[in-house]
């Protein structure tokens, strides 16, 4: 069996593609007592650290903090939002996750 050869293709045929590498994007906003917050939105790539620093540190805590022990923390199950360092932070903070 023969190998056929192909001459390589021009360099202005060539597209230069990177999946995955890049940052994603932050966008995140609070829902208080028929109130909404600032909507926040930055390019980076979400992690549980990135997580609990910006969104938790930040912002939760805070309300947590105004609203009382009824607040109820709501978020969409995504991997950063389930890592153990968030649910450290929100023990730590006496927070209640809905499930």
């Amino acid at each position: 069996m023969e190998s056929a050869r192909y001459p390589l293709p021009h360099q202005e045929n060539i597209i230069e593609r990177h999946r995955y590498g890049g940052a994603g994007w932050l966008v995140w906003e609070g829902i208080v007592l028929g109130s909404r917050t600032d909507l926040h939105v930055q390019s980076v790539t979400m992690t549980g650290h990135i997580y609990r620093d910006v969104i938790l540190e930040q912002h939760v805590r805070l309300f947590r903090g105004a609203i009382g022990v009824e607040f109820l923390f709501m978020d969409d199950n995504a991997r950063p939002h389930r890592a153990n360092i968030v649910d450290e932070c929100l023990q730590s903070e006496d927070i209640t996750r809905m499930d």
